[in-house]
């Protein structure tokens, strides 16, 4: 997360001198590294476990257990994505059957899932909500 800060306060320096008010700034982009999974606590931004990277394999026994489940063969056609160990969701569920912090935020309410942008969104955006 510090590199991101420093990325961003380093841009709005720049920006600034060429002259521009970073009042003027409407929206920002982020860009993700595709399928790397992030879980997270939501009330305490707790990371979970680390970041598993799109290209990881060890969900590769729970995605052949999958295959052979009645309807596998109807997932593609309407998600669009075949079993595989690419998608985020096989990450997952390997995290939830592995990783017993996962497995209790889960239980409590509290679990938080998703790639590295909306991690990053949530950050940026102050991280747990205190009511």
């Amino acid at each position: 997360m510090a590199s991101v800060e420093t990325c961003i306060d380093g841009a709005v320096k720049q920006f600034e001198t060429q002259g521009h008010s970073v009042n003027s700034i409407k929206a920002v982009g982020i860009t993700n590294q595709r399928e790397t999974t992030v879980l997270w606590d939501k009330e305490t931004g707790e990371p979970l476990y680390n970041a598993i990277v799109w290209t990881d394999t060890r969900t590769q026994n729970l995605i052949r257990k999958l295959k052979t489940r009645l309807g596998a063969d109807k997932l593609t056609p309407l998600s669009g994505l075949p079993l595989s160990t690419y998608p985020s969701v096989g990450k997952l569920l390997w995290l939830l059957e592995n990783e017993p912090k996962v497995k209790a935020a889960h239980d409590k309410g509290t679990l938080c899932f998703g790639t590295i942008d909306s991690w990053l969104v949530y950050k940026l955006n102050g991280g747990p909500l205190i009511l």
